[in-house]
């Protein structure tokens, strides 16, 4: 007597000897055994509307064994089987014209899609999901009616191959041809809709974004079960507000085809001009640059970096927009709070990414990064030991003060030794800083700039976010999450409070750094934003397979300061009145 897992090799063999197909290489291992694409995650938790809408009518869908969302074969058809078992299994004829197939149409897919392909067809219950006698099925046409469209959600139709599937009275190879077919569009489009187009990190360095894929499996599973399959397609783009409204805005400008600057009754924002800091130190305006306007172009790109950002942004979080420079606080859906920030310099750019606000430190103390100890403040010191103490900065070693002229800093580790600069009224960081840590080192923080907020376009800083009333914020945060009011937050900041007062907030929440240069506003109308960090033209390169054309930058990772400008400062006329107040010069203030 056999014994089942007998049966159940015995099976498989038999399949692939049908099917004159040998497992490939790839196939061989589970689906978890393989990296998920660079730049991507797969999302595998949560139901889509199919599973839930079966769920409620009790209905699954088309038949489908156990283990699986794909239609079984009857073995009552007339189709070839598999001898030497209890019962004959039928193996579809189409199925098995199919497999052979299968690798040359999956060069274009992921190792995973390619499995999951395999894992589909392969099984001995397997049965076309898309084609059924002599052509296709309904649900088939209106998929492929939305393949179609795919252009009208800022992809391309041309990367689906639909050629030849509107047939009648069609053979079993041209049957299995375009069953193929289907099935690879569907794979190729949800990873197009869920941002899997082109890795985020290889357009920029700072752009620290991932596509949230599916599991190709599920992808399979989940349309085949659809009721309605192009629902299904529609239902995997973003279902953030603001991505439909760029779409809404992109159709316009495309099928109108009207100039760019009379599109979609847009507000045309003047925030393009840039005040630049004069010797002084104040802002000195330049000439105001003509208004940014929207272009197809333009709304393509601000529709794909919505695809990388979390499908769930939170029911309270923080949404920073560096184009924009101002960030809003959410709570249940609603704006309580919007404020102007200063960002990132060109040269020092603010990284783009999302991370959970923890901490609100009141009267902060700056910590002196050991890139700029070794690289900047130590040739300083070794050439005048009074450097730090003239810079307002000091040191300490193990807990405890040292004076920094009794240091041998010739034969020192710097790096040992803590070099701070104290709270007070010249301090960096002012008199609060948000912490949401991340490998980045970037915060929010209050900052002595203030004339800054005034200049339409701010991209000054050094990476951090800089924000104009921080204390109305830290009263916001702290009043929702511990019920202080707003003069509880003010005494943390009065004169003798505790200094570095660092306070956990109860219940964390998002902060999403993020870059958009099109954005709707209340009334539905769309405003525009300069490109700062020109991520449009990289998306741009990306989406037509040119990243190589990108050069990137190196992300500096030295928070608020930049070390060449702290070292020169300290170095060059250390006995000038002037120069002692550097924190003035590095920070641009009056």
């Amino acid at each position: 007597m056999r014994s089942s897992s007998g049966l159940a090799i015995g099976r498989i063999a038999v399949v692939a000897v049908i099917a004159g197909l040998a497992t490939p290489a790839w196939a061989q291992s589970q689906p978890d055994e393989y990296p998920k694409p660079a730049g991507a995650e797969f999302e595998v938790g949560a139901p889509t509307p199919v599973q839930e809408n079966a769920a409620s009518t009790g209905s699954a869908g088309p038949s489908a064994p156990s283990g699986g969302g794909v239609p079984v074969a009857s073995p009552e058809k007339s189709t070839p089987t598999i001898e030497g078992t209890l019962s004959p299994v039928a193996v579809d004829p189409i199925i098995a014209t199919l497999l052979p197939r299968l690798a040359k149409a999956g060069a274009a897919l992921s190792k995973d899609e390619r499995l999951a392909l395999q894992q589909t067809y392969g099984s001995v219950h397997a049965a076309p999901i898309w084609v059924a006698d002599k052509s296709v099925t309904p649900r088939a046409t209106l998929l492929a009616a939305e393949l179609a469209r795919a252009d009208d959600w800022g992809l391309k139709a041309s990367d689906f191959d639909l050629s030849g599937i509107n047939t009648s009275d069609a053979t079993v190879e041209k049957l299995a041809e375009i069953e193929l077919k289907l099935s690879v569009a569907v794979l190729k489009y949800a990873r197009h809709a869920r941002g899997g187009r082109v890795d985020p990190t290889q357009l920029s360095s700072y752009l620290d974004r991932k596509a949230h894929l599916i599991a190709p499996k599920r992808v399979i599973e989940e349309s085949a079960l659809a009721p309605e399959p192009d629902a299904y397609l529609r239902s995997l783009h973003p279902r953030h507000p603001q991505f439909e409204m760029l779409r809404q805005a992109y159709l316009s400008l495309r099928d109108t085809k009207v100039p760019a600057s009379n599109n979609v009754g847009a507000a045309q924002p003047s925030d393009i001009s840039m005040a630049v800091p004069s010797k002084g130190g104040k802002a000195a305006k330049a000439p105001p640059a003509a208004p940014e306007t929207g272009s197809v172009r333009k709304l393509i790109a601000n529709m794909e970096m919505w695809r990388w950002m979390p499908s769930d942004l939170g029911a309270t979080h923080l949404f920073v927009n560096v184009p924009e420079f101002q960030f809003r606080l959410i709570r249940n859906d609603q704006l309580v709070h919007t404020e102007r920030v200063i960002t990132g310099k060109i040269q020092n750019q603010t990284p783009i990414f999302s991370d959970m606000m923890e901490t609100v430190v009141f009267k902060p103390t700056w910590n002196v990064p050991d890139s700029i100890k070794v690289k900047e403040l130590l040739p300083a010191l070794m050439r005048n030991p009074e450097a730090l103490a003239r810079q307002g900065l000091r040191v300490a070693y193990n807990g405890r003060e040292v004076d920094a002229v009794s240091i041998n800093w010739s034969s020192t580790d710097i790096r040992a030794l803590h070099v701070f600069q104290p709270p007070g009224e010249a301090n960096a960081l002012g008199v609060v800083k948000f912490l949401f840590p991340n490998k980045h080192a970037v915060y929010l923080h209050d900052t002595p700039t203030k004339p800054l907020f005034n200049a339409t376009s701010r991209a000054f800083s050094h990476g951090c976010i800089r924000v104009r009333n921080p204390v109305r914020l830290a009263e916001i945060l702290m009043e929702a999450d511990q019920s202080w009011s707003p003069a509880k937050v003010k005494a943390q900041l009065a004169p003798g409070a505790v200094e570095n007062n660092e306070t956990a907030l109860s219940r964390r929440f998002p902060v999403h750094i993020a870059y958009f240069t099109a954005w709707a506003n209340d009334a539905g109308q769309m405003q525009y934003f300069r490109d700062v960090y020109d991520y449009e033209t990289n998306i741009h390169l990306g989406l037509e397979g040119k990243t190589h054309l990108i050069a990137k930058k190196k992300e500096d990772n030295l928070g608020a300061i930049r070390a060449e400008v702290v070292g020169s400062l300290i170095e060059t006329r250390p006995s000038s009145p002037a120069n002692r107040d550097w924190m003035k010069t590095i920070f641009n203030t009056n």
